[in-house]
Parts: C-alpha cells; structure tokens; sequence
C-alpha cells in the first residue's frame, strides 16, 4: 500500500507528496516505516481525477495547499479530528464534493480551499475555526447551508460569485473582523 505513495520524512513524521496510484478510495496509512503519517503536501493529490473517496489518518495534522484541487470525482472525504489546518485551494475544483464536515480541530481554513466545489451544498464550519480566507466558497454554485461559529475572528471576501443562495445560521458574531467586502457579508447575513 505505501508504494502508491511517494512520500518525505519531515520533523515528527512522514508527509505525503504524491499519489501515484490508481485506485477510486483512497486509505492514507497511518503509518510509513514506523513514522506517523502528519502532514498531506502540497498537490498530493491533485487532478486525480478518478479519486471518489479519501480517507485521512488521525495522525495527520496538515492538509496542503492544492492536495485534493481538480479531483473532479471526489464524493467522500473523511477528515479526522486531528487536522488543524486545511491550507489553500485543498480542495478546489472537485465539482462532485456535495457537503463536508470540518472536525472540530480545525482552526483555518485557507484561500480558495472550496473554490469551485460546484456541488458543494453543505458546509459545517466547526466552533474551533478562528479563520477563513479570502474565496474559500468562491464559485461554489449549490452552497445553500453554512454555519457560522462563533468563535471565528477573520473572515475573508468567502462569498465571491455567492450571492443571494445563501442560508446562514451565524452564531452571534460579534468579535469577527471583516477582511473584505464587508457589506455584502452584512447584507447577506442580515436577510
């Protein structure tokens, strides 16, 4: 099973660079010569377009920038509680990604990290979540539920070419700090 991988030591354990398999599900291990698996790199992933179905160890702490972009054919995605940071465009462009749960680790979410999930419909955004960057649902046709935490403190221009589809429930976000278009949030927020 590790041989589908290529992969780097890196401080603590092993980071997945690349999948060169060819299978629909995917089961990260664990494990890679004894060293915990921590860290999904950068384009892992990417364009993997016959991908359906991700599973992430719990050892894993970091999804990279671009990991899963382009997976046009991934439904499922299990992302366990031990992620804490999901880094930009992680999963832009997988047009068949329906909905989503972040676990409760998590605390960012990076720039365009759902971008075009054009299937996207659901979204449950975790109380621990403190950032999302800029386009992180940009493009992201189907969304109509998304919960806000309260705990968030920077929001990003998220809603770019999101406008009147939206069903928010905001949990009170009185200590959020707008990045940008500050008024299209309220807007959207205050309907």
């Amino acid at each position: 099973m590790t041989n589908e991988f290529k992969y780097r030591r890196i401080e603590g354990g092993i980071c997945i660079e690349k999948y060169i398999g060819d299978q629909a599900a995917v089961i990260i291990p664990s494990e890679i010569e004894g060293m915990p698996v921590k860290a999904i790199g950068d384009r892992a992933f990417e364009y993997c377009e016959g991908l359906t179905g991700i599973n992430i160890p719990d050892s894993v702490i970091e999804i990279g920038a671009g990991s899963f972009a382009g997976c046009t054919g991934l439904i499922n995605v299990d992302i366990p509680n031990s992620v804490t940071v999901i880094v930009g465009g992680a999963f832009e462009g997988c047009t068949a990604l329906t909905d989503i749960n972040i676990p409760d680790s998590v605390v960012s979410i990076g720039y365009q990290t759902f971008a075009g999930c054009t299937s996207l419909t659901r979204i449950n955004l975790p109380e621990s979540l403190i950032t999302i960057g800029d386009r992180a649902f940009a493009f992201c046709e189907s969304l109509t539920d998304i919960n806000f935490p309260a705990s968030l403190n920077e929001i990003g221009d998220i809603f770019q070419a999101l406008r009147r589809r939206l069903n928010c429930l905001c949990v009170f976000l009185h200590n959020v700090h707008v990045l940008k278009e500050r008024d299209e949030l309220l807007r959207i927020l205050n309907h």
